[in-house]
């Protein structure tokens, strides 16, 4: 029935080429890579072979990545590898994704100056508040370089540099799950110590995310065993879905520019259909070419009644992210100012330039859907 899967910032299709590897891998490589004998050997090379080329895509071959359950995991690692730092200050995006902003919450119910950073109303965090709330006494931000639920881009360079101007010994975290091979950029000039991916928001497998950290900075053992993953998360390695993360990180680092200028048109010829519909929309924050579009249809309609009436159409939407799933307000569009029954009423789109797309069968399935719900609303 699905016939178009605009919830694309939730996961992602895993690529074809991943699925048919699938069975070789683990009939052909089910070996342990921690064992000693040649084929072990042979695919301990290959992961290994797999982090070089995602640290490649992320432009810095020198920094570490370790390989994680998941960006969920990645991320509660990184902010909760800092609990040493006690009467330091913790600085946090108001709008972060809930694995960072719920790990924030964690140390400030351990007893942390945990302090969150104000966002503009475009999504993005307020960069003069940002100035002003740093000092010596910051020793942790975490900022998102693309929000999951609006799409709004954060400059992280320009983050960094001030950051570390207040504090040189500062140590500076991004969720990147959303940009990563979404935008063109090295990690080298972000200037990060840490940054945060995952495999199925790029059409890799889910249960597989990746830390990034700059090389000589250090962080704490996760898990204790077997000394996997250099002695930072031990485990029995997922071989299929370390592989399968750089394969499809090479994928669309091969299709990088030509998927922006794909997305960009999706993006324009849903709003261009939506205006010659009559369809008086507003998008929340700004977001400007990016996969994924916050935006409120009509105020008499709730996000959550959209989105039941166009999934049995086969159009598939979300009202924010998977992990807020439940919620009744979106902390996210709170933090930006957006009026309460707009944030009730607004939906999250995210395009692929992987998936069928056409804005003239989408926005008139919206249309009809739009009459029939505000007809009822006035009964």
């Amino acid at each position: 029935m699905v016939k178009y899967y605009l919830d694309n910032a939730a996961t992602t299709k895993v690529f074809d080429e991943i699925v048919k590897d699938l069975t070789y891998v683990y009939n052909e490589k089910f070996y342990n890579p921690s064992s000693v004998y040649k084929e072990a050997v042979e695919i301990k090379k290959e992961i290994e072979l797999a982090r070089t080329n995602l640290l490649a895509c992320l432009g810095d071959k020198s920094g570490n990545l370790i390989f994680t359950g998941s960006a969920t995991e990645a991320n509660n690692m990184v902010v909760l590898s800092n609990k040493n730092l006690k009467g330091k200050r913790f600085l946090f995006g108001a709008g972060e994704h809930p694995s960072v902003k719920n790990s924030a919450l964690e140390l400030k119910n351990l007893g942390y100056n945990v302090q969150f950073i104000p966002l503009e109303s475009s999504g993005r965090v307020n960069e003069i508040e940002f100035a002003k709330m740093l000092g010596k006494d910051v020793a942790f931000v975490s900022i998102q370089h693309v929000s999951n639920e609006t799409g709004a881009f954060n400059n992280i360079s320009k983050l960094v540099k001030l950051a570390k101007r207040a504090n040189d010994k500062l140590l500076f975290h991004s969720d990147g799950v959303q940009a990563f091979m979404k935008l063109s950029y090295n990690i080298q000039n972000l200037g990060v110590d840490y940054y945060t991916i995952s495999a199925h928001k790029i059409g890799g497998p889910k249960g597989v995310g990746a830390l990034y950290i700059k090389n000589g900075v250090k962080i704490p053992t996760l898990i204790f065993g077997g000394g996997q993953e250099y002695g930072y998360r031990s485990g029995t390695e997922n071989v299929f879905g370390m592989l399968a993360f750089s394969k499809a990180a090479s994928i669309c680092y091969r299709d990088l520019e030509k998927n922006r200028q794909i997305i960009a048109q999706h993006r324009n010829d849903l709003l261009s259909e939506l205006k010659n519909l009559g369809i008086e929309y507003s998008v929340n924050g700004d977001s400007e070419g990016m996969h994924i579009l916050s935006i409120c249809l009509s105020e008499k309609v709730r996000g959550e009644t959209l989105l039941y009436v166009l999934s049995s159409r086969g159009v598939l939407v979300s009202t924010g992210s998977a992990c807020s799933a439940g919620k009744h307000m979106n902390t996210t569009l709170e933090a930006m100012g957006v009026s309460r029954n707009k944030i009730l009423s607004s939906i999250r789109i995210s395009f692929s330039a992987y998936m069928d797309f056409d804005a003239k069968v989408v926005c008139k399935i919206i249309k009809e859907e739009l009459i029939k719900l505000e007809d009822k609303s006035y009964e």
